[in-house]
């Protein structure tokens, strides 16, 4: 068997739904929402692309904080579970953090 790697660290927003949150039976706390990604294609063309992404622990509770729309650095891992008969790709999130844009004041003249 091939050794492999599975991380993956995405750059998006955080979408208009926001978070969701909820708990596990032992009490950890779970944060999920999509990350909204913009894709250019080969013809130019933008099309927008949703990232279900899933924060375990205390990590959740903190992210929950951000505005929708805010810009995040997602460090996770491609995880897959079954969902009543179909199955889903998820990134199962270790760290996410908030980017913030230095803005520079313009002089009007």
């Amino acid at each position: 068997m091939c050794a492999a790697v599975n991380k993956c660290i995405l750059t998006g927003t955080v979408s208009p739904r926001g978070f969701e949150m909820r708990y596990t039976a032992s009490g950890t706390a779970v944060a999920t929402f999509m990350l909204a990604l913009t894709e250019t294609w080969p013809d130019g063309t933008e099309r927008l692309l949703f990232i279900p992404i899933e924060v375990m622990g205390r990590k959740a509770e903190a992210v929950t904080a951000l505005a929708p729309g805010t810009a995040v650095v997602v460090d996770g891992r491609l995880m897959r579970r079954k969902v009543g008969d179909r199955w889903e790709t998820i990134v199962g999130c270790w760290d996410l953090t908030p980017i913030t844009v230095p803005v520079t004041p313009v002089e009007v003249t």
